[in-house]
C-alpha cells in the first residue's frame, strides 16, 4: 500500500523471496478509458487487460469518474535519469577501473568500489544522497523517474560494506529509494539511516524518521534513535535504543604530526568506531577502525583540517549516534627560549619565552645533561618556575610545549646553570666602603 507520510524499510529476507510492490492510486476522470490509460502510463508489456484484472473490473467500458484505480508502480513507464558524484575521499574506482571524480554522471548499471581509505557521496535527482563507506561495493541498479506519478525511483545493490543515506525528497516528489543487500531489501522514504551488509545479515540504524522493518512474517516499527538487525531466515530483532554520542575530550587544535583522540566511556558500548578524514586537498580517510579503548593515538597527520566522528557500538553491532568535531592540524610547536636565570640567597627562578596558543609547558631541571637525575619536572601554563636555591653545582634546564591530547613539542637545547657556593656570592656582592686600596 502507498502511504503518503509513512517511511518504509522492508527487510525482505532472501529465504522468504518476497517482492517489494506498491500501487499508484489513480482517480478516473471524465473521458478516461483503460485503453487510453494503458497507452499513456504503462510499459508496452502491460495492457488494459492487466489493468482490468488488477482492479477486478468486469465492465471496463463503464468506469464512473472518481473511480480509484490501483496501478502497480513497476508497470509504469519510466525515464532514465543520472545521479552525480558530489564528493570523493581516498581510493575508489568504477567497475571499469577508472577513478570517480566530482561531477561525474552515474547512470543505471554503474558500480563503485571503495578502498580501505575510500568514501564516495552520490546525489540523486530528487536530492537524496548516499555515502559509500570504505571497503564497500555498490551497484546502481536503477535511476529513473516517472512522468505519471512525478516520482523518482532509485535502487542500489549493496554487495558488501556499508552506506549512509539521507532521503528527504522535496514537497510534491514521491520518491522511492531502495537498497538491495545479500540478506535483505531496504525500501525507504524520507529518513536518514545506515545500512550495513554482511554475509546473511543486515543491520539498520535509524537516525531520523520512522522505519518499518519486516522479515519472516514479522514487522517491527523502528523510530528515530532505534535500530535492529536482520538475519536470513529469522524475524528482525526487536528495536533497541541506539547509543548516545560519546563525549569527546580531544583537542581541536593540534601542532605536529601526531595526536591523541580521546573520549569518555559510554555505558553499553562494547567498542567504538573512529573515523578521521582529512577535508583539505588531498582529501582522504586517515583512520577508520573499531577499538574497545577510549583513547587512540594517530600518527602521520598532515597540516590541514580533519573531521572526527566517534560512535559507540553495542553488543549486537548496532552503531549509535556520532560525536563529531573538526581538528585543525598546524605546524609543529616552536621551541620556547629559556631566559637567563635569576638567583639570590634563597631561590632560583628560570623563565622562558611564551608560545602563541600553547596550552601548557613541560619544564625539567636535572643534575646531568641526559636528564636522568631530574630534580624538577612540571607541566604548567605559566612561563617560569621558582624553586629553592639548590646546592652548589651545575644544573641543566630545558622546556617544551605540552599538549594534553596531542603530540608535544620538541625540547630546545639544554641550558647549563652554575650555582656557586653562598660564601662566594657573599664575597662577590659585599665589599667595604671607600676607594679600592
Amino acid at each position: 500500500m502507498k502511504t503518503a507520510h509513512r517511511v518504509f524499510l522492508l527487510a525482505l529476507i532472501a529465504a522468504a523471496d518476497a517482492a517489494v510492490a506498491e500501487d499508484w492510486l489513480y482517480t478516473v476522470r471524465p473521458g478516461d478509458t483503460l485503453w487510453g490509460l494503458a497507452r499513456t502510463h504503462l510499459h508496452p508489456q502491460y495492457t488494459h487487460d492487466d489493468l482490468a484484472r488488477h482492479n477486478a473490473i468486469s465492465v471496463p467500458r463503464h468506469m464512473p469518474p472518481g473511480t480509484r484505480l490501483r496501478i502497480p508502480t513497476t508497470w509504469l513507464k519510466s525515464t532514465a535519469e543520472a545521479a552525480r558524484v558530489i564528493a570523493v575521499i581516498g581510493a575508489a574506482r568504477y567497475s571499469g577501473g577508472t577513478a570517480p571524480r566530482v561531477d561525474d554522471r552515474i547512470e543505471t548499471g554503474s558500480a563503485i568500489v571503495t578502498g580501505p581509505d575510500g568514501r564516495v557521496t552520490v546525489q540523486f535527482v530528487d536530492g537524496a544522497q548516499v555515502t559509500i563507506g570504505p571497503d564497500s561495493e555498490v551497484g546502481f541498479a536503477e535511476i529513473s523517474s516517472s512522468s505519471s506519478t512525478g516520482s523518482v525511483d532509485t535502487r542500489l545493490d549493496l554487495r558488501r560494506g556499508r552506506v549512509e543515506s539521507l532521503v528527504r525528497p522535496p514537497p510534491g516528489v514521491d520518491s522511492r529509494y531502495r537498497i538491495d543487500t545479500p540478506a535483505a531489501v531496504a525500501a525507504v522514504r524520507g529518513t536518514r539511516f545506515r545500512v550495513q551488509a554482511d554475509a546473511g545479515t543486515m543491520s539498520n540504524e535509524t537516525l531520523d524518521g520512522t522505519v518499518a522493518v519486516a522479515g519472516a512474517g514479522v514487522e517491527q516499527l523502528v523510530g528515530a534513535g532505534f535500530g535492529t538487525r536482520a538475519v536470513a531466515g529469522e524475524p528482525p530483532a526487536a528495536p533497541r535504543r541506539l547509543l548516545s554520542a560519546p563525549e569527546l575530550s580531544t583537542a581541536t587544535t593540534v601542532r605536529g604530526s601526531q595526536a591523541v583522540l580521546e573520549w569518555q566511556p559510554l555505558a553499553g558500548a562494547e567498542s567504538y568506531r573512529v573515523e578521521l578524514a582529512r577535508t583539505a586537498w588531498p582529501a582522504g580517510i586517515h583512520t577508520d577502525l573499531m577499538t574497545p579503548a577510549t583513547r587512540l593515538e594517530v600518527l602521520a597527520l598532515q597540516t590541514g583540517e580533519y573531521d572526527l566522528r566517534v560512535r559507540g557500538v553495542d553488543d549486537i553491532g548496532l552503531n549509535g549516534f556520532d560525536a563529531t568535531t573538526r581538528i585543525h592540524v598546524i605546524d609543529g610547536w616552536p621551541v620556547p627560549t629559556l631566559s637567563p636565570p635569576a638567583m639570590d640567597r634563597h631561590q632560583l627562578w628560570i623563565g622562558w619565552s611564551p608560545v602563541v596558543f600553547a596550552p601548557y609547558y613541560e619544564f625539567e631541571l636535572a643534575r646531568d645533561p641526559q636528564f636522568v637525575e631530574r630534580i624538577v619536572h612540571v607541566v604548567q601554563s605559566g612561563t617560569g618556575w621558582t624553586l629553592p636555591r639548590p646546592e652548589p653545582g651545575t644544573y641543566y634546564a630545558r622546556v617544551r610545549v605540552h599538549q594534553a591530547y596531542a603530540a608535544d613539542g620538541t625540547y630546545g637545547p639544554a641550558q647549563s646553570i652554575a650555582v656557586p657556593p653562598l660564601g662566594w656570592v657573599d664575597q662577590l656582592l659585599r665589599w667595604a666602603e671607600g676607594p679600592p686600596p
